[in-house]
C-alpha cells in the first residue's frame, strides 16, 4: 500500500529593511525551503493532533459473508452490477469503513488522479515541488479549516484504515472531495416538479451530473448508505474516498444536488468550506426545507454554484444560486423549478463569468420538457427528461441534449416515499442511457416502507434503431478523443457519418481526430461540410469550425481565404453570454495578427457578462439592512467581528459604511481579504426563511410586517478570509523592521490572530550588528464592549534594542561617524475613523548610547535617555494598497522627543509622502504612478537622528549619505500589466538633501546634495500575497544598483 501519511511542512521568507545583496541571498533561500518543502510529495500535509475516542474501535479488516464483504458495521454487495454500500456508525469508523470495503478501487483512482504518486521528471518536477507546497501551506489549511469537525474525523478514520494507523496526513483523502474546487468541471443539471406539474402531486427531484473527462472515475460510481451517529441517515451516488456528496436524499425527505455556475475570479475562493462537504452538512442536519436553505446561505462558500434543494413533505424547493460572498434563492413557478450551469437572478448575472459555456441550450430545452409534460410527470416521464437528446429537430445531428456525452451519473429522488433510481456510466452508454436502479432508503434502513407500491427500476435505453446505435457511437468518440484515441474515433464515426451525413457532432469530432494529429488537409472536407449544413443546431460547433477552416487556410498562406473564415466565427451569434466562446476570441486574435479590421459582434440576448453595469453596492444604496451574516471567521471571535461592524440592522445600507467595515476588520491583521456585500431579500426574516428572496412569486405573506413588507431589505454578508497560514495555528513566516531603526537586516517571526482574539505577536532578529538587534511586539485590539462609546482602535506595545551606524558622505561633516546603541519602549493607539482616513498616536521612553567621531577625533561619549511622542495621519483612497491599480494616499508625521532628567533640548520632525496611481487605458493594463515625499528636521535634531538619502527617504537609484534637516523627492514609475500578478515598468526618481536646509540663503552654513536617476522593475504577486520585486537603476553620475527582494 502507497503512503498515506507525513508531517506538516513549514515555510519561512526573508525580507531586510534595504535592497543589497543580503536580500537576493535572503529571497534565493525562502525560495530554495519552499520548493525542499515541496518534494516529498503528499507524504507531508496537514494533520492534527489524535483525538479519537479511546472507546471507539475502528474496524481493521474485512470479513465476507455470503453475497456481501464487512467493515464493522458497515457492507458491501453487487446488485445488478452496480455496486451498494452501507455505512454505519461513527465518523471516523464509517472513514475505516469507506477505505477497508473500496480499497482496491481508491488505491486504483488514486493512482490515476494524485499527482502525489505520480512521476515527475526535470522542470515538471519543480513546477509540482511547488504545487505540492502550496496545496499544504496554502489551500489545504483553508479548506480543512472551514470542514466540520464530523467529516475531518472521518477522513481520519479514513487514513488511519488505510495506513494502519501510522499516519495522520489528510491529504491523499482531502484532495478527491475538494479538487472540484481548484478545477471546476463543467456540466450538470437539476429541476424539481410537484403539485400541479406532476401525476399526482408528489415531487420529483431529477439530476444529471455531467462531466466528459471524468469518465473513467464514473464507472467507480456507487450507491451509498449512510447511518451516521448522530446524524440523519442518507443515500447518496459517489465514488470511493469521497467523504462529501454532490446529490442525495436523507431519511426526512430533503433532497440536494448541484450545477457548476462560473463566478469572475473576485467571487470565488479556497478558504472556505468544500460544496461537497456543505452539501452533505444539509443532508445529515436538515430536516426541513427552511432548514437546508438556511445552512447553505450561512455557509463561508468557495466557487459559483447553482444548488437545488427540495422537501418532499410540502412539498416544495428552492434553487440557491451561490458566489462566495452572495447569493440569491430562487423559487418555483407553478411547480417546476431547474437550474442548468448559469445564472438565472440579475444580482447573481453581475458576477457570472463572461465567456463561461452557461449551458442556455440546455436550460431552454429544460423549460420546454418540463412545461410540455407539466401535470403529468411520473417517474418515467422524469426519467425520461433525464435522457433527452434534443428531441425530434435534433436527430440526425447527434448533438445530444439534457443527456450528453459527460454524463456520468444520473438520479431520480422520490422523497415523500424516500425512493431514489440511479445510474452510472458503463462502457454501454451513458448513465442515463442504462438501468436506472430503484432504492427504497426507508428499507435499507430497516424502516416500514413509506409506499406500499411495488418499486422497481427504470429499463435502460433499447439498442434497437440505427439513429441509437449512431448516438451511442458517438457519445463513445466524445470519450475517446478526450483521451487521445484519435484512430479510433475515425473508425467509429466513418460507419456513422454514412448513414447521417449531417451529424454535426460526428463530423466536428473527425476533423479534430485529424487536427490533433497535425493532418489540417485531411479535417478541411469534414469542417466544410459542417459550416455548409442547411440547419446547424450547435453555434459553438460552428464557431469551431470556421476558426479552424481559417487557420488551415493561413496555415497554406491563403490571407483573404484566412480573414473571411476567421470573419465568419465572430459572426455567429451565440446566447449564453455576451461574451464570445473561446474559439471566437482565438479567431479575433488571429485576425488582429494578420492586420486585417476587427469588428465587435452583434449582442444576441443570453446573459450580461460579470461586472457589466453598477455593483451592488452602487444599485442597492439607501435599502435597509434586515441583518448580517459574517462568513468565513473560523477562528476569530464572533464578538470581536462585530465590534469592527459599522452596519447596523435597520439602518439604510451605505458605502461608506461597509468600506469602514472592511478598513476596520483589515486594521485586526487577522485577515487576508475581507468583502461587504449587500444582498437582496424580497421580504422580512430569517434569511434562511425558504423563499424569502428570489426572482419570481416572492410577495410576502399577508400581514408581514417590517423593512421588507414594502420593498427590498438587505441582508449585510461580511466575507473575511483567514489567509495565510496552518490548519492548526496560522503562523506566517515574514520578515520585519522595527520602525524607525532601520537599516540592519533582520529576520522575525509574526504569530497573527492568537486563540482567535486578535493578538498578534511578532519578534525579530538582526545580524550584521554588534551587539545584536532584535525587535519584540504586541498588537491587541481594543475590547469589544467598548465598541459601543468609543471607536474600535489597535494597540500596540514595543521593545527594541538595535545598533546604528551613519557615515556621512557628503557636507560639512563629510566622514564623521556616529554608532548608536538604543533601547526603545514604544507604545501606540491606531484608531481607523473613515473608510479613508486613520490616525496613529503614540509615546516612547528611549535610552541611546552614542559615540561620535569629528574630523578623526572621537568625541565624549554621550548617554542618556528621552521621552518622545509622535502622531501620523494617514488618507488614503487606494483600491487595493499591497497591489493598487487607482487611487491617492497622503501621510503626515510628526515626532518630538525631549531628554529626561534635565540637560539637553528637545527636537523633532516633520515628514509629509504622497501617492498616486492612476490607469493610462480604459482596462487597466497601464499604469502610471506618482510619489513625492518631504520632511523637516528642527536644528536641535541630533546628527545621526536626520533623514538619511536612501534609507528613510524610500530611494531605489544610489544616494550619497548626507544626514540631512531636510529634504524633497519624488518619483514616476510607468506599469504594465502582464497579468493579474505580474507588472513590468520603468520608473524616475529624483532627490534633494539639505544638511541645514534646502537651497538656504547665501552664507548659510551647509550643503545640499542632488540626485536623480531611473531604471526598470518587475513586480510579482505571490498566491500567499507576498510581492517579489526586482529592479536596476542608474544615476546622475552613473552609478548603477540592482536589487531582488520581498
Amino acid at each position: 500500500m502507497r503512503d498515506w501519511g507525513g508531517r506538516v511542512g513549514h515555510v519561512s521568507a526573508a525580507r531586510a529593511v534595504r535592497p543589497t545583496m543580503r536580500r537576493w541571498i535572503a529571497g534565493v533561500l525562502a525560495a530554495l525551503v519552499v520548493i525542499g518543502t515541496g518534494t516529498g510529495g503528499w507524504a507531508a500535509g496537514p494533520g492534527r493532533p489524535g483525538a479519537a475516542d479511546p472507546a471507539e474501535v475502528l474496524p481493521t479488516a474485512v470479513e465476507v459473508r455470503g453475497e456481501r464483504r464487512y467493515a464493522g458495521e458497515g457492507w458491501l454487495e453487487v446488485r445488478d452490477g452496480l455496486t451498494v454500500v452501507h455505512f454505519k456508525g461513527t465518523h471516523r469508523q464509517i472513514g475505516a469503513q469507506n477505505y477497508l470495503l473500496l480499497a482496491q478501487e481508491a488505491e486504483q483512482l488514486r493512482a490515476l488522479f494524485d499527482p502525489s504518486v505520480q512521476p515527475h521528471e526535470g522542470w515538471d518536477r519543480l513546477v509540482w515541488a511547488f504545487k505540492d507546497a502550496y496545496m499544504r501551506t496554502k489551500i489545504a489549511p483553508g479548506l480543512l479549516r472551514h470542514t466540520p469537525e464530523p467529516f475531518v474525523e472521518e477522513m481520519e478514520g479514513f487514513v488511519a484504515a488505510a495506513s494502519g494507523g501510522r499516519e495522520r496526513n489528510l491529504l491523499p483523502v482531502l484532495l478527491p472531495n475538494v479538487f472540484q474546487e481548484l478545477g471546476i468541471v463543467y456540466g450538470c443539471t437539476s429541476f424539481a416538479a410537484f403539485g400541479v406539474a406532476t401525476s399526482d402531486g408528489r415531487l420529483l427531484h431529477g439530476r444529471n451530473l455531467d462531466y466528459l473527462p471524468m469518465q473513467t472515475v464514473g464507472r467507480y460510481g456507487l450507491v451509498a448508505i449512510y447511518e451516521p451517529e448522530g446524524a440523519y441517515p442518507f443515500i447518496t451516488v459517489t465514488y470511493p474516498a469521497n467523504v462529501g456528496v454532490m446529490q442525495g436524499m436523507n431519511v426526512h425527505g430533503i433532497s440536494v444536488s448541484m450545477s457548476y455556475s462560473f463566478a469572475t475570479s473576485e467571487n470565488v475562493t479556497a478558504d472556505g468550506i468544500a460544496f461537497m462537504f456543505l452539501l452533505r452538512q444539509v443532508l445529515e442536519q436538515a430536516s426541513t426545507l427552511d432548514q437546508a436553505v438556511e445552512m447553505i446561505v450561512r455557509a463561508p462558500r468557495t466557487i459559483g454554484l447553482d444548488v437545488l434543494v427540495a422537501d418532499g413533505k410540502i412539498p416544495d424547493a428552492r434553487v440557491i444560486e451561490l458566489a462566495a460572498d452572495r447569493y440569491q434563492v430562487r423559487r418555483p413557478e407553478d411547480g417546476l423549478l431547474w437550474a442548468t450551469n448559469r445564472y438565472e437572478t440579475p444580482f447573481m448575472r453581475e458576477v457570472q463569468q463572461a465567456g463561461w459555456l452557461a449551458s442556455e441550450a440546455r436550460d431552454r430545452r429544460l423549460r420546454e420538457l418540463l412545461t410540455r409534460w407539466r401535470g403529468g410527470l411520473d417517474v418515467p416521464q422524469a426519467a425520461g427528461v433525464l435522457r433527452d437528446r434534443g428531441g425530434a429537430e435534433a436527430r440526425g445531428a447527434l448533438v445530444g441534449g439534457i443527456d450528453n456525452a459527460g454524463t456520468i451519473v444520473t438520479a431520480l429522488f422520490d422523497p415523500s416515499r424516500l425512493r431514489m433510481w440511479a445510474g452510472v456510466v458503463s462502457e454501454a452508454g451513458t448513465s442515463a442511457e442504462g438501468t436506472l436502479h430503484a432504492f427504497d432508503l426507508a428499507r435499507e434502513l430497516g424502516l416500514p416502507p413509506r409506499s406500499a407500491e411495488p418499486l422497481g427500476g427504470v429499463p435502460a435505453v433499447p439498442v434497437e434503431t440505427g439513429e441509437e446505435r449512431a448516438w451511442r457511437a458517438v457519445q463513445r468518440a466524445e470519450f475517446l478523443q478526450s483521451v487521445g484515441e484519435q484512430e479510433r474515433v475515425r473508425g467509429l464515426l466513418e460507419p456513422v457519418l454514412a448513414d447521417f451525413p449531417e451529424s454535426e457532432a460526428a463530423l466536428l469530432l473527425v476533423a479534430r481526430s485529424y487536427l490533433r494529429e497535425g493532418d489540417g488537409k485531411a479535417a478541411e472536407p469534414y469542417l466544410r461540410r459542417l459550416v455548409r449544413l442547411p440547419r446547424a443546431l450547435d453555434p459553438y460547433r460552428q464557431v469551431e469550425a470556421w476558426y479552424w477552416l481559417g487557420l488551415i487556410a493561413e496555415t497554406r498562406g491563403d490571407r483573404h481565404e484566412a480573414i473571411d473564415a476567421y470573419g465568419r466565427a465572430l459572426a455567429v451569434p451565440l446566447t449564453d453570454v455576451a461574451a464570445e466562446a473561446r474559439f471566437q476570441e482565438l479567431a479575433r486574435d488571429r485576425l488582429a495578427g494578420l492586420g486585417a479590421e476587427v469588428t465587435g459582434r452583434e449582442e444576441v440576448g443570453g446573459l450580461e457578462p460579470g461586472g457589466r453595469g453598477g455593483g451592488p453596492a452602487e444599485t442597492l444604496e439607501g435599502l435597509p439592512i434586515e441583518r448580517i451574516t459574517v462568513l468565513g471567521a473560523a477562528r476569530t471571535d464572533a464578538a470581536l467581528v462585530a465590534s469592527r461592524i459599522a452596519l447596523r440592522p435597520g439602518e439604510p445600507f451605505q458605502s461608506e459604511a461597509a468600506a469602514l467595515t472592511q478598513a476596520r476588520l483589515m486594521q485586526l491583521g487577522a485577515f487576508e481579504t475581507v468583502r461587504v456585500t449587500p444582498v437582496p431579500l424580497e421580504r422580512a426574516g430569517d434569511d434562511g426563511r425558504a423563499g424569502e428572496n428570489g426572482s419570481a412569486g416572492a410577495s410576502p405573506p399577508a400581514g408581514e410586517e417590517g423593512p421588507a413588507a414594502s420593498g427590498t431589505a438587505l441582508n449585510a454578508v461580511v466575507r473575511v478570509h483567514e489567509g495565510f497560514g496552518w490548519y492548526r495555528d496560522p503562523v506566517e513566516w515574514a520578515s520585519v523592521t522595527a520602525a524607525t531603526l532601520a537599516l540592519e537586516h533582520r529576520l522575525g517571526l509574526r504569530y497573527e490572530n492568537l486563540a482567535g482574539r486578535g493578538i498578534n505577536l511578532e519578534g525579530s532578529y538582526g545580524f550584521g550588528t554588534s551587539p545584536a538587534s532584535y525587535h519584540l511586539g504586541v498588537e491587541l485590539p481594543s475590547p469589544p464592549a467598548l465598541a459601543r462609546t468609543l471607536a474600535p482602535f489597535q494597540l500596540s506595545a514595543a521593545w527594541d534594542a538595535a545598533t546604528l551606524g551613519v557615515v556621512a558622505e557628503l557636507g560639512g561633516r563629510a566622514g564623521d561617524q556616529v554608532r548608536s546603541e538604543v533601547r526603545q519602549a514604544t507604545g501606540a493607539a491606531e484608531t481607523v475613523w473613515t473608510s479613508r482616513v486613520r490616525t496613529r498616536l503614540g509615546v516612547a521612553w528611549r535610552h541611546e548610547r552614542v559615540e561620535e567621531t569629528v574630523g578623526g577625533a572621537a568625541q565624549a561619549l554621550r548617554e542618556g535617555q528621552e521621552g518622545a511622542t509622535f502622531a501620523r495621519l494617514t488618507w488614503s483612497s487606494l483600491d487595493t494598497p499591497a497591489w493598487p491599480t487607482s487611487g491617492y494616499r497622503l501621510g503626515l508625521d510628526g515626532f518630538y522627543a525631549h531628554p529626561l532628567g534635565g540637560g539637553g533640548t528637545g527636537f523633532g520632525r516633520l515628514q509629509a509622502e504622497q501617492g498616486l496611481v492612476r490607469p493610462m487605458a480604459s482596462d487597466a493594463t497601464w499604469l502610471l504612478a506618482l510619489k513625492a515625499e518631504g520632511g523637516w528636521a528642527t536644528a536641535t535634531t541630533p546628527f545621526h537622528r536626520r533623514f538619511l538619502p536612501g534609507g528613510a527617504t524610500g530611494q531605489r537609484i544610489a544616494a550619497p549619505v548626507l544626514p540631512s534637516r531636510a529634504y524633497a523627492s519624488g518619483g514616476v514609475e510607468v506599469l504594465r500589466e502582464l497579468g493579474p500578478s505580474v507588472r513590468v515598468g520603468a520608473f524616475a526618481e529624483w532627490g534633494a538633501f539639505g544638511e541645514e536646509g534646502l537651497l538656504g540663503p547665501p552664507g548659510q552654513t551647509g550643503t545640499t546634495a542632488w540626485t536623480a536617476g531611473g531604471g526598470l522593475l518587475i513586480r510579482y504577486r505571490t498566491p500567499i500575497g507576498l510581492s517579489v520585486g526586482a529592479h536596476v537603476a542608474i544615476d546622475r553620475e552613473g552609478e548603477i544598483t540592482w536589487a531582488i527582494g520581498l
